[in-house]
């Protein structure tokens, strides 16, 4: 009468890593997935665990099931607060659990189908989408050699002892939604040493507000980071549009300040 009914045993679920497949007008297709979100569907189905990236994990199930994985990201390059990223959509497969059997997936996700996508700048073309501010001493230049992250040019800005502030905008204003249930988010590949400061002037008719949304760390090699602005957006709903801005100071412990930036894409 003391003995436990016989534990189930599990089958064990592997993913190497997730990988984004783009549509030609959705431009580059580097990323920085590290999570996998997993789904069961059916009964006793939804989220079962996100897990970080490579990932084996056991799941108690038997025979055919329907799995669903999302692809999970840094918010705003923040270890600590890790998202299902709202604009990839599920891999979905169908698999055969066997206890103690060994599955391995490959997910592949795409960006949903009806996303906007206002702003994309990979500074391809000479022409840039930014410009300096009157605010900035020092001027934005589009880089073509060996510093380049992918493709022929990316945009950058150097800072010195004399010229020690720089801000630029972008040349157009965008019409951004802004509430509870809607997300707009800034994904760009940078490398950096120097902070320097991302976030939105928010155009109304009686006034333009700037607004900071994050501060983004030095990093020596080139990195990906996923932006969400949609707070910043929400605090003026009624602006008629929104710039995005990259500001920098250069710190006192950094000779020559430089920030390399490339395949920026705006998305809601």
């Amino acid at each position: 009468m003391g003995c436990n009914p016989e534990e189930p045993i599990p089958a064990y679920v592997h993913i190497q890593e997730i990988q984004l497949d783009v549509r030609s007008d959705e431009g580059t297709a580097d990323h920085k997935i590290v999570d996998a979100w997993f789904y069961l569907s059916g009964a006793n189905g939804g989220l079962q665990g996100a897990y970080e990236l490579p990932a084996s994990f056991p799941v108690l199930e038997t025979g055919e099931r329907e799995v669903l994985v999302r692809a999970g990201v840094q918010m705003s390059g923040l270890s600590t607060v890790r998202i299902a990223y709202p604009f990839y959509d599920f891999y979905v497969d169908t698999v055969n659990f066997t206890p103690n059997g060994d599955i391995t997936l490959a997910p592949r996700v795409r960006y949903y189908e009806g996303l906007e996508f206002p702003w994309m700048d990979n500074f391809e073309d000479p022409g840039l989408s930014l410009e300096t501010t009157s605010f900035s001493d020092t001027t934005l230049v589009r880089i073509t050699d060996d510093r380049v992250f992918e493709g022929n040019g990316c945009m950058a800005f150097f800072l010195d002892t004399a010229r020690s502030f720089f801000e630029c905008a972008t040349t157009n204003l965008y019409p951004l939604p802004a509430g509870a249930d809607e997300y707009v988010f800034l994904e760009l590949n940078y490398k950096t040493n120097n902070q320097f400061v991302v976030g939105i002037y928010a155009e109304t008719p009686s006034e333009i507000r700037q607004i900071e949304s994050v501060y983004v760390l030095p990093r020596e090699e080139w990195n990906k980071m996923y932006i969400n602005l949609s707070n910043q957006v929400s605090q003026v709903p009624d602006a008629v549009g929104y710039r995005i801005f990259f500001g920098a100071i250069k710190q006192s412990d950094v000779d020559t300040a430089e920030v390399y930036i490339d395949n920026i894409k705006l998305i809601y």
